[in-house]
């Protein structure tokens, strides 16, 4: 692993405004300007290090209950799955307590979820449906739903976030028509803040990537739009920018692009998580496409304004190295990634073969094997970001 310093780190003052339903006070930023056109190191990175409490979690598996793929929310408390039919909740080790809606058109049923929340304390999950004129309110303690709350539905939306106890975020989807490229609401269905924009139709045909909307501290959050290189720091009405990603310049033939972007995975306080890779589109008058390749993981500390740069990721659990392609953090930290229970099994088995393990953990993996069936749902693997140990 190679340390980089010093990278095209250009630092500016900028002064913004907390959002309106808090007390007035400056607050100062400073813009970071990375240069990420370098050639970065492909040593692996070791994930687990940078975790406590790093896990793996057995999903309770029924005919009730199946999910191909996990997405979803992983918590101290509670874990929270979306299937194409179903919204299932587990506790917090695995064991299965109910579906908590599932698709259709009658009460408490829904269309297509598409923004959802859970409060820092893992008391409400907020989800909701496209079409609905309000959101969902599930109480995590009870088990019950609770009053809903007043939204009007203008299209897709990107994000949702819980601020505070009565103040809800969103960042619709950029076809969306609320007018709004960001906006906050309170409990009672009231717009009172945001950025407006202008709205523009769905082109029919197109690729692009992710949008990033996700708090940085008590007063504000960041906000990365698709296809941008850009960061933005979101305090009310107000938005500066944060981090200029510096990347290589784009190549357009016809209808195919190639290039490199970047977008956090995680940022909190000193220290940022970025990935960068390339990628390859192709948008024409009907189809649409778009893959992505030579993934980096980037860890940036903003006190030494040093990048650490890694190639692929994995886990280290009892001597069994897990092959990462993807994972994200919650707002508070949680670890989310899952491997398929077919093939956790035969990593155990390749793993035991190799014969490079102490008897420990080759009695541990043993035993892990046992419980697992190739049908099983998938495995979380999860843990909480530990900051020191970066």
């Amino acid at each position: 692993m190679r340390l980089l310093n010093t990278i095209g780190l250009l630092l500016s003052l900028l002064v913004a405004c907390t959002p309106s339903h808090k007390n007035t006070e400056i607050v100062e930023t400073k813009a970071i300007h990375l240069d990420l056109t370098q050639d970065f190191d492909d040593a692996p990175l070791q994930l687990d290090k940078y975790l406590d409490e790093f896990k793996l979690i057995q999903l309770e598996t029924n005919p009730d209950n199946l999910l191909s793929y996990f997405r979803g929310y992983i918590g101290d408390k509670n874990i929270i799955a979306f299937s194409q039919e179903k919204i299932m909740w587990f506790s917090a080790d695995g064991k299965y307590k109910r579906a908590i809606a599932i698709k259709g058109k009658g009460p408490d049923e829904f269309k297509q979820i598409d923004a959802w929340a859970v409060d820092d304390e893992e008391q409400y999950f907020l989800y909701h449906d496209r079409e609905r004129d309000y959101i969902y309110k599930f109480d995590l303690a009870t088990g019950t739903f609770v009053d809903e709350i007043p939204f009007e539905d203008k299209g897709y939306l990107s994000s949702m976030l819980i601020v505070n106890d009565t103040t809800l975020a969103f960042m619709p989807s950029q076809f969306a028509t609320y007018g709004y490229l960001y906006f906050y609401q309170n409990t009672d269905g009231k717009v009172f803040n945001g950025v407006e924009k202008t709205d523009k139709p769905h082109p029919g045909a197109w690729a692009g990537t992710d949008q990033y909307f996700k708090q940085l501290n008590d007063y504000s959050i960041l906000l990365q739009k698709s296809d941008t290189d850009t960061i933005y720091q979101v305090q009310g009405g107000e938005m500066q920018p944060y981090i200029y990603l510096g990347l290589e310049e784009q190549k357009i033939s016809g209808y195919k692009t190639t290039g490199y972007a970047a977008s956090p995975i995680y940022i909190k306080n000193e220290k940022f998580f970025f990935n960068k890779y390339s990628f390859e589109k192709e948008i024409s008058p009907n189809n649409a496409s778009m893959s992505i390749n030579n993934n980096h993981y980037l860890i940036f500390d903003k006190k030494d304004q040093s990048i650490e740069s890694f190639g692929k990721a994995y886990f280290n659990y009892y001597g069994l190295k897990i092959p990462i392609s993807y994972f994200s953090f919650t707002n508070d930290g949680h670890l989310i990634n899952f491997i398929q229970a077919y093939k956790l099994k035969t990593l155990i088995d390749e793993t035991l073969k190799e014969g490079e393990l102490s008897e420990a953990q080759k009695s541990f993996l043993v035993d892990l094997n046992s419980k697992i069936k190739d049908d099983d749902n998938p495995i979380l693997i999860t843990g909480k970001i530990n900051l020191q140990n970066i």
